[in-house]
């Protein structure tokens, strides 16, 4: 039986290939949390604006405050990242990841100490944050954020709940906030719900 034998020069250009598909889509994935920053910001800016000068939208005996409206629009623009970001090109860059990790294991016996795809992995899932107080701080932000992720963090953040954190907790303070805030800022004859409610 012929043994099939490994081209040197083949084989570092594949790797190669791999790592720079994994730059192109850890590139991608900055730019988008890079805009997603930019729109979080734009959009407080702008419910910062709206209560400022007291901004509503009146229709006959109806209005409702402008910012109630920003805050829905923050919750569905971090939504919306968080879809095309986590959901998309983060789990291609986990691919072509994984794809280095089983090209560099295969390769080994060529390739004696290269294993920058194994690295970046550890790296990731070992990383503390420097001080017991913040990794743990984040572990929590993680869990409130995710729940399922108490079942599976087992004392470390990966990047999966990394990014978990980056987009659920803006999303989850403008919801709360739209929600805490939906009752004075629905007015009907000049008097919000709240106190009508009240009323009742």
């Amino acid at each position: 039986m012929t043994e099939t034998k490994t081209d040197p020069e083949k084989s570092l250009a594949a790797w190669e290939k791999v790592v720079e598909t994994q730059m192109h889509f850890n590139d991608i994935c900055m730019r988008i949390r890079g805009l997603f920053l930019t729109a979080v910001i734009a959009i407080v800016g702008a419910i910062g604006y709206s209560l400022a000068n007291n901004i509503q939208v009146a229709r006959g005996d109806w209005s409702i405050h402008i910012a109630i409206i920003g805050l829905m629009a923050g919750w569905l623009t971090c939504y919306l990242f968080y879809l095309m970001d986590f959901k998309h090109y983060h789990q291609y860059l986990r691919a072509s990841v994984k794809q280095g990790e089983n090209l560099e294991t295969t390769l080994s016996p060529l390739w004696n100490g290269v294993t920058l795809a194994k690295a970046i992995t550890q790296i990731s899932s070992d990383n503390t944050f420097g001080d017991k107080f913040h990794h743990k701080l984040m572990i929590f932000l993680n869990i409130v954020t995710d729940p399922r992720a108490s079942s599976k963090s087992e004392g470390r953040l990966h990047s999966d709940g990394r990014i978990q954190i980056f987009y659920r907790l803006p999303m989850f303070l403008f919801q709360c906030t739209a929600l805490f805030s939906f009752t004075v800022s629905i007015a009907y004859k000049d008097r919000n719900l709240w106190e009508w409610l009240a009323n009742i």
